[in-house]
């Protein structure tokens, strides 16, 4: 049987939506997978007109195997003509790994848009999606492609784990113009923040330390933390970004846990089962809790969430959960 894995180069920055497009296609072709590289044309124009004949070209060799898009593509036009093109195949079943769903985020109010994506998961033979949550969404909203759950992002890293912290300290990396609640946040904890965007002031125990990508930023978080909120809110994740929490899993997540940094989520998150059934970190309802949480856990208590972050780093490094979830795509 034939691998393929479709690897879409729209352009490079400081993103960590590419990070995990290219870790995912990194590990696959590490085991066996072909990568059929495509170049998307800077010009809008040359993009639509040559769509269908470079498609066509790129996937003419395409056979008798599994062939995986990473979605949201660049074009919802081209996923659909790519899609078009792989089902008229009927030696080769088509995964998608899904990296984000508009219509669980900023399609939420636009039911004809949103339709129009649940559908077309529809086309794809098997989703792998993030966690339960986003699992029981799909089939809730008429999705009936196989589901396998991804459970947690990998994410390749060279870097040695993080080093214990004395203090308590934490680390927040991320777009931080989406990170309104930042700006609220007035804790006695040190907070260390990476990422563009930063906002013009924050309060006396958070300190902005720069930029960097995705390949080097594990080099730079030194803490004891990680933290995962979103929306404008410091008592609960609110608004589209912080409610898309309930579904998604964060990259960031994974970007903590691949240097063994124990992390503080949400407790309302779709990730917070996993950070408790793997005591990877301590979830919370709000960020006023952060102080007292974190000065109550004990040196034991948190070294064992360390090492057992530093054991699901390991396995992250290894492409564990992207290869267990391919191979659950074709059994049974």
């Amino acid at each position: 049987m034939n691998k393929y894995v479709l690897n879409v180069d729209a352009g490079t920055f400081n993103s960590a939506g590419v990070k995990a497009k290219t870790d995912i296609t990194k590990i696959l072709v590490n085991n066996g997978y072909e990568k059929i590289d495509y170049f998307v044309p800077k010009s809008k124009i040359m993009r639509l007109l040559t769509a269908k004949i470079m498609w066509h070209k790129k996937l003419a060799t395409v056979k008798n195997g599994i062939f995986v898009f990473q979605y949201p593509m660049y074009s919802r036009f081209v996923t659909e003509e790519l899609i078009k093109i792989i089902s008229k195949r009927k030696d080769v079943k088509s995964v998608a790994v899904i990296h984000d769903i508009e219509a669980l985020r900023y399609l939420k109010d636009d039911t004809h848009s949103s339709q129009a994506e649940l559908d077309m998961f529809n086309k794809f033979d098997t989703l792998i999606v993030h966690n339960q949550s986003m699992k029981r969404w799909l089939e809730s909203n008429g999705v009936n492609s196989k589901l396998v759950d991804l459970k947690i992002f990998d994410y390749l890293n060279l870097y040695p784990m993080v080093k214990t912290e004395q203090q308590n300290s934490i680390v927040f990396a991320g777009n931080l113009a989406k990170s309104s609640f930042l700006t609220k946040l007035n804790i006695k904890t040190p907070i260390l923040l990476k990422g563009p965007n930063p906002m013009a002031k924050y309060s006396k125990n958070i300190k902005y330390a720069g930029q960097h990508s995705p390949d080097e930023l594990p080099k730079y978080l030194n803490g004891k933390y990680g933290l995962i909120w979103d929306g404008n809110s410091i008592e609960t994740c609110d608004g589209v970004f912080g409610e898309y929490l309930k579904f998604n899993n964060p990259h960031k997540t994974s970007l903590y846990l691949s240097i063994g940094l124990p992390v503080i989520i949400w407790d309302k998150s779709a990730l917070a089962p996993f950070v408790k059934e793997n005591n990877v970190g301590v979830t919370i309802s709000s960020l006023l809790e952060i102080d007292n949480i974190i000065e109550s856990i004990t040196e034991s208590e948190y070294n064992l969430m360390k090492q057992n972050a530093e054991n699901i780093g390991r396995k992250m490094r290894d492409g564990n959960y992207i290869n267990q979830a391919m191979s659950k795509c074709f059994k049974g």
